[in-house]
């Protein structure tokens, strides 16, 4: 099966809206690079290689965080931010992964809150990027298609 940006939308808004309870529009902003971005990744492998990779402000996570757990975005521990963002990175990939050819696996997620490492993984192959507003404020969901040993993409676009 062929993905569509209305997959993505789709599998987007209904984590954020029905898992989080936070309101979501399409065709957001893409998430500023003057601020530091935390991201969360998986990696799919098998039929289909890649990642899904999710980024948003610090504020932003703090939102989801407390979103979570059930806390005051303010009173969000570094922990609870990383579990928060990886576990959102994991139900956007896991659903995405459920629509590409199989068999494959999901990574466990990893989180970062580094500009450069965020940048790294999406130069690891051909990437496209699908921007929101989560809660008023930019949120991103890249796909990340690794390219196969002869330079072709490994994938159906």
């Amino acid at each position: 099966m062929q993905l569509t940006s209305d997959d993505i939308s789709t599998l987007t808004l209904q984590v954020c809206e029905s898992i989080l309870g936070l309101p979501i529009e399409t065709d957001g902003p893409s998430v500023d690079s003057h601020e530091v971005p935390v991201s969360g990744t998986v990696w799919i492998t098998g039929a289909w290689d890649g990642a899904v990779a999710i980024r948003c402000s610090r504020g932003l996570a703090r939102t989801v965080s407390g979103a979570m757990f059930d806390t005051r975005p303010d009173d969000a521990s570094s922990d609870e931010i990383d579990d928060a963002i990886g576990e959102i990175a994991n139900m956007i990939g896991g659903n995405i992964k459920s629509l590409l050819p199989g068999p494959s696996k999901l990574s466990l997620p990893s989180v970062a809150h580094d500009e450069l490492v965020a940048d790294r993984q999406t130069q690891s192959g051909q990437s496209t990027t699908w921007n929101f507003v989560v809660n008023g404020e930019p949120f991103a969901v890249t796909m990340i298609v690794k390219s196969g040993p002869d330079g072709d993409d490994s994938s159906e676009d």
